[in-house]
């Protein structure tokens, strides 16, 4: 609700206000009208109009106008909030994949690369295989070309998106190492009216580092204990073996091997190990 200087001041005491009162007076300016506006508490605006004293007082059709104005402040602050979170939830998502040793590149419908990760500009660098070109990706084997432009489809719409069914592929590098790539088609509404992109997760075959658990507990929202069993499992052997290797109790380790599948949507230690491995390429 639209505010005006005098309003508000009235109902605060004046000795806590009265530095504020003294400053305003010597500036001139005080007619103020204003608007504060929050959103469960995290994150506000506020807006004020300022005119000198020397000129009229705001008018009742003036303050009308800034209350007008209101509902699109609520829209921008509401818009801010989602950006924000849309942000930290990329940062995330991107340090995660990285901590798994996976380079991420997503394309709009164009080729045009949208984003990616530090890894990802690496391999594009070296161009063997893969590269950018004038802001565009692009496979130097044209069936790899051909495949992703199917992925894409009529249009630049993808044909299936189908997330449990990514298309891989390998792109030979002879002189930086052969690269698997996982194409997986995305829905997002901010490109080209929705019209659909790709995601591509780009990882060396058969990669023995290990797994890291703090990758594994940002992308997967295991707990450090569940990521860290994970981890272990994804290097193979049984569970026994790896919570004695750890250091915890058998029913422990049951007790974590659980929840990890719930969170991961597995029902056994055979699939969850599968996953990891594609998660690391």
């Amino acid at each position: 609700q639209v505010t005006g200087y005098a309003e508000f001041m009235a109902n605060l005491p004046e000795e806590a206000v009265s530095e504020y009162r003294r400053k305003v007076r010597e500036s001139g300016f005080d007619q103020v009208l204003g608007v504060d506006l929050r959103l469960s508490g995290r994150f506000e605006t506020r807006f004020r109009v300022s005119r000198h004293n020397s000129m009229p007082a705001f008018t009742r059709a003036e303050r009308a106008r800034l209350q007008a104005l209101v509902p699109h402040l609520r829209i921008a602050l509401e818009l801010y909030e989602r950006l924000e979170f849309a942000g930290a939830e990329h940062g995330v998502f991107h340090s995660a994949a990285q901590g798994l040793g996976l380079a991420v590149v997503v394309v709009d419908n164009t080729m045009r690369i949208v984003s990616t990760n530090l890894l990802a500009d690496h391999i594009l660098t070296a161009g063997e295989g893969i590269l950018c070109r004038a802001g565009h990706l692009v496979f130097r084997a044209a069936a790899h070309q051909q495949t992703i432009a199917a992925l894409l489809g009529a249009e630049g719409r993808p044909v299936a998106d189908d997330q449990r069914q990514p298309t891989r592929f390998r792109v030979e590098r002879p002189d930086h190492g052969d690269l698997m790539v996982t194409a997986r088609p995305l829905a997002i509404q901010s490109l080209h009216a929705g019209a659909g992109a790709i995601a591509l997760f780009l990882a060396r075959p058969g990669s023995d580092h290990g797994m890291d658990p703090q990758a594994l507990r940002d992308l997967l929202g295991l707990t450090p204990a569940e990521a860290r069993l994970a981890a272990a499992l994804a290097e193979g052997g049984t569970l026994v073996g790896t919570a004695r290797r750890l250091g915890i109790a058998h029913n422990t380790a049951k007790v974590q091997l659980r929840a990890i599948f719930a969170k991961t949507g597995v029902n056994r230690q055979a699939q969850l190990v599968a996953l990891l491995a594609s998660l690391a390429g």
